[in-house]
C-alpha cells in the first residue's frame, strides 16, 4: 500500500506540474499574441495559426523537437495539420545576443551573410510568383544554418503585392523601431524599398558589430545611421568597422558595403536602390555607386530618445512588434 501510495503521489505531482506549465504558457502567450488576435478579423493575407495549434504541432515545445537555440530564444520543429513542417521560434523574454560570440564571425562569414540576405530579399521581391514585402526584417529574424547560410524568417507581418502593385498604405504600422523606413513609420506607406531600408540597417549592424540603437552611440548620436553618416562624411569610414575584424578584412570591400548600406537607408524611397541593384553593387566591384545624401534628421548632437519613444505604444515585447501612432 505504501508503494502504491508513493507511485500515486509522484504521478499526481508530475501531472500537476505539466498542467501548471501549460497554463503558464497559455497565459504568457495570450499576452504576447493579444495584437495578433486583433488582426484575425483583418485581411492579413496569411493564414492565422492559433497558439493551440502551435502547441500541438511542437508537442508542447518538446525537447525532442528542439532544432537549435540562439540569442533570442529556441527554435522548434513543428508539424501542422496537413503534414506541413514548420520552424517555430519561441522568444525568450530576457534573452539577448552574447557579445563574445561576434568574434567567431570573420569578415568572409559576415559578407556571406550580407549577400545571402540580399539574395533572399531578391527572391521575395522579384523571383517569386508574387511580390512579398517582409516589413519586419531585422537581426533576430535572420536564422543561420550550420554553414552560416542565412534564412529570412518570421513572415507574420509580410504583405503580398499583386502583379501591377508596387506600393500600399496601412493605418496600422507594425514593425521594429529602428528598422522601419521613415515613410512607413510616419505615414504607413510601404513598398519593396521599405525592405531595402531594413536591409541597409542590417548591413551596417553586421559591418560594425553594433545595434541600431547601441548604448555606445547615445552620447552623440541617436542611431547607428547618424553615426555611420558622420564618419562617412568625415572620410573615416573604416572607423565604423568592428574592431574584431578590421585587421584582417579587405578594407575596400568593407567600405563599399558601408557605402551600399548608406544608400539603402536614404530617407526618400526613390533614392534607395532596388535589391537587384544592391546585389549588383555587392558582387561587382566595378559597378559605380552614387553618393549617399545626408539624412534629414542629421545632425543630432544630443539625443535622449524621449521624443522618439513617446510615439511608441502597445509594444508586445522588446524585440519584435511595435505599433506607432501619430502625435
Amino acid at each position: 500500500m505504501l508503494l502504491l501510495t508513493c507511485i500515486a503521489l509522484i504521478w499526481t505531482y508530475k501531472y500537476r506540474g505539466k498542467w501548471r506549465e501549460q497554463e503558464n504558457q497559455k497565459k504568457l502567450m495570450q499576452r504576447y499574441f493579444s495584437t495578433s488576435d486583433e488582426l484575425k478579423g483583418e485581411n492579413t493575407e496569411f493564414p492565422f495559426v492559433s497558439y493551440k495549434d502551435i502547441l500541438s504541432a511542437t508537442m508542447l515545445f518538446a525537447d525532442s523537437n528542439l532544432l537549435g537555440q540562439g540569442g533570442f530564444g529556441k527554435v522548434y520543429k513543428g508539424i501542422l495539420e496537413g503534414g506541413y513542417e514548420v520552424a517555430v521560434k519561441r522568444l525568450s523574454k530576457g534573452s539577448g545576443q552574447d557579445d563574445a560570440r561576434k568574434h567567431m564571425f570573420h569578415w568572409s562569414t559576415r559578407f556571406k551573410i550580407i549577400k545571402g540576405i540580399a539574395r533572399g530579399l531578391l527572391y521575395l521581391h522579384q523571383d517569386s510568383r508574387l511580390t512579398i514585402i517582409h516589413r519586419d526584417l531585422k537581426a533576430s529574424n535572420i536564422l543561420l544554418d550550420a554553414e552560416m547560410t542565412p534564412k529570412i524568417s518570421d513572415f507574420g507581418m509580410a504583405r503580398i503585392f499583386g502583379a501591377n502593385q508596387n506600393h500600399a498604405n496601412t493605418t496600422r504600422v507594425v514593425g521594429t523601431y529602428g528598422y522601419m523606413s521613415p515613410e512607413y513609420a510616419m505615414g504607413g506607406a510601404f513598398s519593396v524599398k521599405t525592405d531595402t531600408y531594413s536591409f541597409g540597417v542590417l548591413l551596417l549592424e553586421i559591418v560594425s558589430g553594433l545595434k541600431i540603437s547601441s548604448p555606445q552611440l547615445k552620447t552623440n548620436f541617436c542611431s547607428l545611421i547618424t553615426y555611420a553618416w558622420r564618419i562617412w562624411e568625415d572620410g573615416e569610414a573604416t572607423e565604423l568597422v568592428d574592431s574584431s575584424i578590421v585587421v584582417d578584412c579587405p578594407l575596400h570591400e568593407v567600405v563599399r558595403c558601408i557605402h551600399v548600406g548608406l544608400l539603402c537607408v536614404q530617407d526618400h524611397p526613390n533614392n534607395r536602390p532596388l535589391i537587384s541593384s544592391v546585389m549588383c553593387m555587392l558582387e561587382n566591384e566595378n559597378t559605380s555607386l552614387p553618393t549617399p545624401k545626408k539624412p534629414v534628421y542629421f545632425p543630432l548632437s544630443n539625443c535622449e530618445g524621449g521624443e522618439a519613444r513617446e510615439n511608441i505604444e502597445n509594444t508586445i515585447n522588446a524585440m519584435s512588434i511595435t505599433t506607432l501612432e501619430g502625435r
